[in-house]
Order: structure tokens, then C-alpha cells, then sequence
């Protein structure tokens, strides 16, 4: 067990901290293709360009950033490089993302709680729980 009542800063490793910033990089960088991909073409419609331009650029970025920062591999500008495919990835996820809404999970759509003929929530059971109208 880590003994954390001698805590020294001086120890710490920074080609450790650096590694866990990149490794947490590339689950954004992950998550942000996944949901590209798994989103329907009829999504991207209210967005700003298509499925295949932000496939294409994050699948990319991906790449490039496992290949480079991941693997230690050089190249000449690609801190540059990092950044832009950072940015990109950061754009789709913040205003591209919002503009396409949300992806319909089965919740029925339209504002929460229903009421009127369609039905809704009520907690005057005999239990006292809530149930559907």
C-alpha cells in the first residue's frame, strides 16, 4: 500500500502525468469518432457538413494521434498537427454535436411529462409509488 503522508512533488514523474494526458486525449478522440459513426446520415443534416467530411477528419485525427503521441513516433510539425486535430475534435463535439441534438434512445421524443390523452405520471396509487396513466 502507497504510503501518501510523505507526499514529495519532486518525485513525481512527468513522463508518467504526460502519458495519462495523452492516453485521456485519445479516449476523446475515440468517443468523439464513435459517436460520428454511429449517428444516422439524417443527423448531420442540421449540422454544418456531412457524415463522411467528419468521419474522414476524426477517424484521421484518431489515427495521427494514436500513431504519434501514443507511439513516440516524430515528424516535423506535428505538435501542430495535434493541436488542429484537437481542435477538430473539440468542435465536433461542442457546436457540430449540439446542432445535430441528440440521438433518439427510445424515450418517445416531445417534452417530459406527458399529460392529456397521451398519458403521464402519477404518484396517487395506493403504494404510494409513481405509475403511467
Amino acid at each position: 500500500m502507497p504510503d501518501f503522508t510523505n507526499f514529495d512533488l519532486d518525485k513525481i514523474d512527468l513522463t508518467h502525468i504526460s502519458m495519462l494526458f495523452s492516453l485521456a486525449a485519445l479516449v476523446l478522440f475515440g468517443y468523439a469518432l464513435l459517436d460520428a459513426l454511429r449517428r444516422p446520415e439524417r443527423d448531420f443534416a442540421r449540422a454544418r457538413k456531412n457524415k463522411n467530411f467528419w468521419v474522414t477528419v476524426l477517424g484521421s485525427s484518431t489515427a495521427f494521434y494514436a500513431f504519434f503521441q501514443i507511439g513516440s513516433l516524430s515528424m516535423p510539425m506535428e505538435g501542430l498537427i495535434g493541436l488542429a486535430a484537437l481542435v477538430a475534435v473539440v468542435y465536433y463535439l461542442g457546436p457540430e454535436r449540439q446542432a445535430m441534438r441528440p440521438r433518439d434512445l427510445g424515450g418517445g421524443g416531445g417534452k417530459w411529462p406527458k399529460s392529456g390523452p397521451g398519458g403521464g405520471w402519477s404518484n396517487s396509487g395506493s403504494d404510494g409509488g409513481w405509475r403511467r396513466w
